[in-house]
């Protein structure tokens, strides 16, 4: 469960820094030759790699207690540092980006090694049932409030 939250987050964050690089790269070019978001190839990659590593993490919460799965959703914002600084040169400040970047692994550590150890006690609701009763509470906009 630990490895698949952690695989997941650093796919969404490389899915999140490709759409992000496509976007500055596209807003380079001169308004007439810029093409429509779902048209630049490496957006769309990103788009699927952020969509399938998210949903590559759901099991994860299965697989490990909650209470560990949990505070490693944080290392998306870890795993974001790197590509952000790599891909889309993003300034990295010792000062200022170190100290919290620091506080991020010492409280995820903490949450993530401290937390009590429960086990998994079973859903009676699953991820679909969960999607099936958003969907029927959507509202009809062809149908008419009296």
């Amino acid at each position: 469960g630990i490895a698949i939250q952690l695989l997941s987050s650093l796919g969404q964050a490389f899915g999140a820094n490709l759409q992000r690089w496509s976007i500055t790269k596209e807003e380079a070019l001169p308004v007439e030759e810029q093409r429509s978001t779902w048209d630049r190839k490496p957006w769309v990659a990103g788009w699927v790699i952020f969509l399938v590593s998210g949903l590559f993490g759901i099991p994860a919460a299965q697989l490990a207690p909650l209470t560990i799965t949990g505070p490693l959703q944080l290392t998306l914002v870890l795993f974001n540092i790197p590509f952000a600084v790599l891909m889309n040169h993003e300034a990295w400040r010792w000062h200022v980006d170190g100290p919290v970047v620091a506080a991020l692994c010492i409280g995820t550590g903490l949450a993530a090694g401290f937390s009590p150890e429960t086990p998994n006690v079973p859903s009676v609701m699953t991820a679909a049932d969960s999607v099936m009763i958003a969907v029927s509470q959507c509202h009809d906009p062809s149908q008419s409030v009296s």
